[in-house]
This record gives structure tokens, sequence and C-alpha cells, in this order.
């Protein structure tokens, strides 16, 4: 029975957990663009900054600032660990919520073999420089995702593991199976892979570390270690335009859930020599396209490879390139000018020809400790199913008079008829086998025993309303989400169907403050199962097709 009453505190312990809930603004027939923002002095964070220090303009037109916040790195509230019985898709099990991440991709499916060794080398230096207070995930791609170890569980474990990484098995049992884990999806990997099934499963990969990282406040960044960015059909030059759209798809998917990309080719300096043309570099082959404020010419230089240049002019930089099949066309998509392209319209930054990885490495998470959100409101009149040009200027301070800004470029401004035909929503068996958790919906979910029947788990789940899209209709606030339960053994693949039911919605004024502040509750029953198994919980909106997921162990009784 005691196990039970920790289901029953759900609310509560979400609370505590979190503070007091932000009360977000519901508003009929617009859409909320938000976009975060990083703001530097050099490479140092400024601090102290407000929404008035802010002009956001879309497609040159003002906005107003409706939505401001401030998330910085390493500052967590102290917290009480979660129970053993109880998960959370944005509090790790120590009980700390999550603000920022950084997820580096080991990617070998688009690294060439031969370069493959180089680019582990490198990687282990990158991973044995973690700081215990980062939050950095380290994920390895083949032809399917893998996670070695997720920005929930400590740094200073996986530098520890990289270290020792050709050291015999010692330590615990956990530390065992992660240097087993890091050995494997460092392993050389012999490419026999198509185009377009490169393209699918990077976009696929792409897609599971969005909805990972969708709710998670503060800066959002993924460091891909690639040695090449994948195309269908090759990169000759007469395949630039298809390799254009294919490009614009990941740095779309990237763009719209703020996730900054560091385009990183791992293979160190002289891996390769062709030359092409647009943009700046230092000498260490560093790319970037800062903005600088208005108040400043956005100088940058140096040729130290944490340099951030400037984009004051154009050029030519020392690239790397990978051909794709049997193709040495002129098109150098596939190599930096991609990198490029992708880092710069995310608010990322792209390294290449550089052999200090563990600098680049230390340089993202420096320069992104602090990160303002800010957000406005588009009239759904306004949503023409077109590419919107973002601008961020800064007031003119002394503080700020020589600052750069970092955020993404552009929004796609689609209305509710294309997002509902042609932004499909994948369906929630993929969420539920998906490798990673989904947490653009909040959610906390506990497990135990039955007392009442020997065959059966009680199981609870917290729903933030807050996450959930809610339309006004007479009185009463309207909607609905999909909860999908199913088992789920020691790998992604599910044990079970999921068991899905829809909860549907009709709220008070009353009842949508009290779920603001307590969470949606909801209590379920499965059938216990005979040898311990991990319970997958799913919650998927019926408008937004957004997504919350967490895994929970259960054991046999």
């Amino acid at each position: 029975m005691s196990k039970w009453l920790s289901l029953a505190c759900l609310a509560g312990l979400a609370l505590a957990q979190t503070g007091a809930p932000i009360q977000p603004t519901f508003r009929v027939g617009t859409r909320l663009v938000q976009l975060d923002v990083v703001v530097l002095n050099d490479k140092t964070p400024v601090r102290g900054l407000t929404k008035d220090d802010f002009t956001v303009q879309d497609k040159g037109k003002t906005q107003n600032i409706a939505l401001f916040a401030v998330s910085e790195a390493h500052k967590a509230p102290k917290a009480d660990p979660l129970p053993p019985n109880v998960s959370s898709n944005r509090m790790n099990n120590r009980g700390e919520s999550t603000s920022g991440a950084t997820v580096i991709l080991f990617d070998k499916m688009n690294t060439p073999s031969q370069d493959q060794a180089t680019a582990r080398r490198e990687t282990l230096a990158l991973l044995s420089n973690l700081k215990p207070t980062d939050h950095v995930a380290f994920y390895s791609l083949e032809t399917d995702l893998t996670m070695v170890q997720d920005f929930t569980t400590s740094a200073e474990r996986l530098a520890n593991v990289a270290k020792s990484i050709d050291a015999p098995p010692a330590g615990s049992p956990e530390d065992q199976a992660l240097q087993g884990a890091l050995r494997t999806s460092l392993t050389a990997f012999q490419q026999n892979v198509d185009g377009s099934t490169r393209v699918a499963s990077t976009m696929a990969a792409f897609r599971t570390i969005v909805r990972h990282l969708d709710g998670i406040p503060g800066r959002k960044s993924l460091i891909w270690l690639t040695g090449s960015i994948p195309f269908t059909f090759g990169s000759g030059a007469e395949r630039r335009k298809d390799d254009q759209v294919e490009i614009d798809r990941m740095k779309d998917l990237m763009s719209e859930a703020n996730v900054a990309v560091y385009a990183v080719d791992p293979r160190g300096a002289g891996a390769g020599n062709r030359i092409s043309t647009g943009g700046n570099t230092n000498s260490s082959g560093v790319a970037s396209t800062s903005t600088a404020s208005k108040s400043t010419g956005g100088k940058g230089g140096g040729k130290a490879a944490s340099d951030i240049p400037d984009n004051s002019g154009g050029g030519q930089f020392l690239g790397t390139t990978l051909s794709q099949g049997n193709d040495t066309g002129a098109n150098d998509m596939a190599g930096t000018q991609g990198m490029q392209y992708i880092s710069d319209n995310t608010g990322g930054k792209a390294y290449y020809n550089t052999n200090d990885l563990a600098g680049a490495l230390r340089e993202i998470l420096d320069t992104t400790e602090v990160t303002y959100t800010l957000g406005f409101y588009v009239d759904d009149k306004a949503l023409d199913n077109k590419n919107h040009a973002l601008s961020v200027t800064l007031a003119k301070k002394p503080e700020t008079a020589k600052a750069t800004l970092h955020y993404r470029k552009s929004y796609l401004a689609l209305n509710p008829q294309t997002l509902a035909t042609q932004q499909p929503h994948p369906p929630i068996g993929v969420l539920a086998a998906d490798a990673l958790d989904a947490s653009a919906i909040g959610i906390m979910a506990a497990t135990a025993p039955n007392p009442n029947s020997p065959t059966q788990h009680l199981v609870q789940v917290r729903v933030d309303l807050a996450d959930l899209t809610l339309e006004r209709k007479a009185d009463k606030w309207t909607g609905a989400f999909d909860l999908g339960l199913a088992m789920q053994g020691s790998g992604n693949k599910l044990a079970t169907d999921v068991n899905v039911k829809t909860i549907n919605l009709s709220l008070t004024d009353d009842q949508l403050k009290q779920g603001y502040a307590a969470g949606l509750i909801v209590d379920n029953t499965v059938p216990s199962p005979a040898q311990p198994m991990r319970l997958r919980v799913v919650v998927q909106d019926k408008t937004s097709g957004a997504g919350g997921s967490v895994r929970i162990p259960i054991a046999p009784r």
C-alpha cells in the first residue's frame, strides 16, 4: 500500500520539483513563434538582459514580444530524488529539471570508413574533457539511432569511461555496460548504404532527437559529428536544386524545434583540400555566421579554433567534401557548404579542418550557458505557408555594444490547414518504439502493484495541461489526447501492442486553473508482467500531434 501512496502524490511531487507553474496564454486564431537567442561579447555570454533590450522582426516588421524567459545552464534548483517507481520526461532520477541540453551525434553512416579511426580518436578526446556539470548526451548513428548515454545522466561518468575505453572492464556493472556501449558505438561501420537510405535514416534520427529535445527549456544544441551531408541523388552540380530541397528539410526540421546544429567534421585537419566559396573562416577552418547587434560592426576573427568570425564579407574557405557514390561533381553541398548552411540557419556554427574537437565542444557549452527565449504571436491570416525571415537586434547600451546574437534565421509560417494535411503526425506506435523519450508534452508516471488484484499493476500518469492544445467553445476549454501503454523489454522493440485510449477534455475556467497547478491525473491498470519489463507510457495531443513519453521499470508480482 505504501508504494501506491506515491502514485496518489504525483501532482504534489511535480509541483514541489518544478515550483509554481507558468500560466500559459491561450489565444484563439493565432500561432506562437518562439526563438532561443544566445548573446555573446566575444566568447562570454551576456547576462541580465530584459525583454525591453530585444527587438524581434518578422519579415522586417517589428513584433510584440509576448513571451520572455531566461534559462541558465548548471543552475537547476535543489530537489529530492524521484521515487524508484516514478519517471518523468523532464526530470532526471535526482529530481532535477533539465534546462538546456547538448546532444553529440557520432554519425558513422555519413563518415567515410577510412576516416572513422581518426573520428574515433577525436571523439574520445572530446568526451574525455566533459565536466560533471555538463548536460551532454552521446548517441551514434549507423542506419539506426543508438543512445549511449543521455543528458539526464552525469557527464563525469561518460568522461571517465571514455578515458579508459581500451582498458579491461572495471567498476560497477553500469560502468561496464556503458564502456561496452561506447566501444560498440565507436566501432568502424563498413558503409554499403545508398543515398536514399542515408537521407531517410538521417532524417529519422533527426526527428527522434527533435522529439526528445522539444519540451526542454533553454538552449538545445546538436553537435553533429559527420564527414558529409547525405543526399539521395549524389552531389553533382546538376543535382544542386534537388540537394537544396533536401538540405532545407533538415534545416527546417531543426529550426522549427529551436535546435541549433553544430556540424563538425571529426576527421581533423587535412581531411580534404577542396576550395569552395560561400562564407568566412579563420585559419583553423571554423566557419560561422553570427548576427551582430546594430550597435556594432560585429567583427571577430583570430586564429584559434574557438574564435567566432564575423560575416561582414565573403571569400573562400578551405573545406572538406565527400562525394556520394562515384559522383565527383562540383556541388559542395555534401561538404563544408552544407555543414555551414545548416549550422548558420539554425543558430549554430560549423567546424572543420581542426584537430581541436575538445576545444570546439568546450566553446559550444560555454557560449550557450545563458539563453533568452522570445515569443510572439502571429495571426492565422498572416500564416501564408512561406518561409519568414527572423531578425533580432539589441538596444544600444555599453554592455551590448560589441555583442553578437545567435538564433534561428527563419520559421515556416504554415497555416492550420497545411499543418493538418502536409505535416503528418507520427503514429503513437512510432512514439512508443522511439529510442528516446519525447518531451513536447510533459508527463510523469508511476507504477505499483495493485493491492486489490494480484495480477495487476496500478499506473498513474500526470500530464502537463499547459502543453495540450485547447480551444475555447462557449464557456468551456476543449481538447483531447491519446494515452498509450505498452510493455517493453531491454531493447526498443515493444513486447506488447500499444493499448490506446482517448481522453476528451471539457474544462471550466476554474478547472483549467487547477489543471495548470496540479496537472491532469489519469489512473490506469495494466496486467503484471511475468518477468522484469519497462512500461512505455505515451501521450499524444489529438490536434497538434505533439507527444510525451517515459519508460518505467515494472517488476513481476
